[in-house]
């Protein structure tokens, strides 16, 4: 395929045909060996023979030069104040700069994500038309800014591509793909029962649409919310994770398979009786078994996520050894996640795990990690978050025990119906 594709290249005749070719010389290299870090490399030399410059390794004098740029140019306007009122028009450079966008954010380039949005809002503004390619771009830089805590960004990114999404309706995928990353970023601030819905449907589409990847995203989304929102579990909840568990059989998602087999023991060890509630081991899933038979980034990012639904049962049914040993695992990991609600669900249990057994003998450590998980909660809160408010006074009640303080937190769980809390 890539030596069709650079015959095509070295042979098409027209500015916008060779920039259809470099796109898909771009997804053939992500496809064929996910090599993210080379697509990157090739996406942004391409760039710059269409006159935007932007460096593989920018550094802060880059960064704030281009920033005061991008700044300069919206003029103190908003961006989506900006964009609503021009047309939609093909574009194949935002089409490439589309792939190169995918490429630049899984080989770990944060600073040239950036840039490459700040500069590709220049070139549009210059313009005064977009692709619909444009808005899943902004849906992803609201999806970055999650991950670096900037609160302030996510929810402009977000509310931009809100606000566009109706206007790419034709462009199915598009229009799904913004979806999905606007239900990400506004899970950081809105209610997470608002957020489920609209991940569930996002699941749907991209699932009538083939793409396997993104709907089992939506419905990771989804599920997270739902348990973060305390919905009440059931039948009805359970019976949808375990079609899923068959559609990831199927289909030989053998990673998916195991974390939607998952949040089904986490569900049915909260409903139903067993020997011990804070072990994930039951008709649905076994975690010694499953860890047993993972290597690598799989067996680290599946020991964090049981560990993760773990914590909140060793908390609700009050197992103090497993508490403890549950901390010690997860407080290796970093304290970010691009699903806000996944995040929301390990560091709210965790930090409250950590003050209840930051005074036991040998475990003052994880007063630490407690302050830490406050922090992000406090932050959040101070930023409207409706969710973030119960867990923030939770953990305050739980650091400096009072009357008062627990009067508080239950109050703000039940003004949200939080009844996980």
């Amino acid at each position: 395929a890539r030596a069709v594709i650079d015959e095509v290249i070295h042979n098409v005749k027209t500015p916008n045909e060779k920039l259809n070719a470099y796109t898909h010389q771009i997804m053939c290299v992500m496809s064929e060996t996910s090599e993210y870090g080379k697509g990157a490399e090739m996406g942004l030399e391409i760039l710059s023979k269409y006159g935007i410059d932007i460096p593989l390794f920018p550094t802060k004098a880059v960064m704030a030069k281009e920033e005061v740029k991008y700044k300069l140019a919206l003029r103190n306007r908003s961006l989506v104040s900006c964009l609503l009122s021009f047309p939609i028009k093909d574009d194949p450079l935002l089409a490439l700069c589309q792939q190169l966008n995918i490429c630049t954010m899984y080989s770990g380039k944060p600073d040239v994500v950036k840039l490459l949005y700040w500069k590709l809002i220049q070139y549009v503004l210059k313009r005064g038309s977009f692709s619909s390619n444009l808005v899943p771009i902004i849906g992803e830089g609201a999806f970055l800014y999650v991950r670096a805590n900037d609160i302030k960004r996510s929810n402009e990114f977000a509310t931009t591509t809100q606000a566009l999404i109706p206007r790419i309706r034709d462009d199915k995928k598009n229009c799904v793909h913004s979806m999905l990353c606007v239900c990400s970023a506004m899970s950081l601030l809105q209610h997470f029962g608002s957020v489920s819905s609209p991940y569930l449907q996002v699941h749907k589409d991209f699932k009538l649409m083939g793409e396997v990847e993104m709907a089992l995203n939506g419905l990771n989304g989804y599920a997270q919310c739902f348990f973060g929102a305390g919905c009440e579990l059931g039948p009805l909840f359970e019976s949808k994770l375990f079609v899923v568990e068959e559609y990831c059989r199927n289909l030989g998602r053998k990673s998916s398979l195991i974390l939607f087999s998952m949040f089904r023991q986490f569900a049915l060890n909260l409903r139903k009786p067993s020997k011990n509630p804070s072990e994930l081991v039951g008709e649905a899933f076994n975690e010694e078994q499953v860890l047993s038979e993972l290597e690598g980034s799989a067996h680290y990012q599946t020991l964090r996520d049981s560990s993760s639904l773990r914590m909140q049962l060793a908390f609700v049914f009050w197992n103090e050894a497993d508490m403890i040993d549950l901390l010690k695992i997860l407080e290796t990991y970093p304290l970010q996640d691009q699903f806000a609600a996944r995040l929301h669900n390990r560091l709210a249990f965790t930090g409250l795990a950590a003050f209840a057994m930051c005074h036991k003998k040998g475990c003052a450590s994880f007063k630490a990690l407690g302050e830490k998980c406050l922090d992000r909660f406090e932050l959040l809160s101070k930023n409207g978050s409706v969710n973030a408010r119960p867990v923030y006074l939770f953990l305050k009640s739980m650091k400096s025990p009072s009357r008062d303080a627990f009067r508080k937190a239950i109050e703000a769980c039940t003004e949200g119906n939080f009844v996980n809390l």
